[in-house]
């Protein structure tokens, strides 16, 4: 689609909380490549683009208030832009990544996958505070995504998790990467749903999303799969420890991170099953993994190294003093942008 004839792109963004913040990549390339045009986001987590420079207005998809009036309805001078990029051939038959398939359907360069989020100096400082209630540096682990359990037996976390792609944990590692570290002189922050399974000996961590995101630059470390806090690390330029199952990072992740991948069946990364290319058994059910997902054990063993090997000195610190100070240094190394 050409869109020199257009002075208002509306852009929506479907999906979680992860594609949104991937989302913004394209926002900024977008805005790169009509650098004169007023650019809208219509999307189910708006609070993402919160103080995004290059969006003149956001839009949730429950408060659209005479969006339809003001921007849609008779109107030649605005276009709304609904792309499915999960079904773009380079997505699913090759290793493209996901931020440059969306601008190949917008017809737009991609000059970076790289996310960005935006934050006032007051978000900044309510999350500095809000670390010193730990006396030991505080790790933050993402070890489950994807939707939410309706409630926290065992059977609605299963029904959960067979609707989206393989990634997260089995509950063994996620307990065992938890009380290693805790051994090693940490506080663990389990980022996840409450009704999400939560490992033993750590933190809740369950709070605004954008709250849950301004902790990532004041955090000791970062271990997850792929989800939100992985795609919220790289827009912060802070490395983190990913362990990958049926995605790939090629395609979702980044860099910066240290990406572990399991080759553990004929058809890894696979990333299913896919809802967006119609996934369905003869039964009549979501595609269900036919190597018991082994692309999601992990050991514990390989993800400490990993997390060790990635934080060098700063580990071995941890491991000595067991206890820190309870209030940071000044020099947080905070990559948040402040809008």
């Amino acid at each position: 689609m050409k869109l020199e004839k257009y002075s208002r792109l509306l852009l929506v963004m479907s999906g979680g909380i992860g594609r949104n913040i991937f989302g913004t990549a394209v926002v900024r390339n977008l805005k790169m490549a009509y650098p004169d045009k007023d650019i809208f986001t219509i999307s189910g987590c708006p609070e993402i683009f919160q103080n995004n420079p290059y969006v003149k207005r956001v839009y949730g998809f429950d408060k659209a208030q005479h969006l339809f009036e003001d921007y849609v309805f008779n109107n030649t001078e605005s276009v709304i832009l609904d792309v499915e990029p999960y079904r773009h051939p380079e997505y699913l038959g090759g290793s493209k990544h996901i931020v440059e398939c969306w601008c190949d359907l917008l017809d737009i360069p991609c000059e970076s996958t790289k996310p960005d989020l935006f934050y006032v100096k007051n978000e900044v400082e309510i999350s500095k505070e809000f670390m010193t209630k730990y006396d030991k540096p505080l790790i933050l682990f993402q070890h489950t995504g994807g939707k939410f359990p309706e409630g926290q037996s065992l059977q609605d976390r299963i029904v959960a998790k067979d609707a989206m792609y393989r990634r997260g944990l089995t509950n063994e590692i996620i307990d065992g990467v938890t009380k290693q570290l805790i051994k090693d002189g940490y506080t663990v922050g389990s980022v996840q749903h409450p009704n999400q399974y939560q490992p033993k000996g750590s933190e809740l961590i369950h709070f605004p999303i954008r709250a849950v995101m301004g902790l990532i630059p004041f955090a000791a470390g970062i271990i997850a799969i792929d989800s939100f806090l992985q795609h919220a690390a790289a827009a912060m330029d802070v490395p983190s420890v990913v362990c990958w199952a049926g995605t790939n990072p090629d395609k979702l992740g980044y860099s910066i991170h240290k990406n572990l991948r399991k080759i553990a069946c004929p058809t890894p990364e696979c990333h299913r099953p896919n809802s967006y290319a119609f996934d369905i058994q003869p039964s009549g059910v979501m595609w269900n993994c036919p190597h018991s997902e082994a692309c999601c054990d992990y050991e514990v063993d390989e993800i400490i190294s990993a997390y060790k090997e990635m934080a060098g000195d700063k580990y071995k610190t941890a491991v000595k003093n067991k206890v820190v100070s309870k209030k940071p240094k000044q020099s947080t190394q905070c990559q948040c942008k402040i809008a």
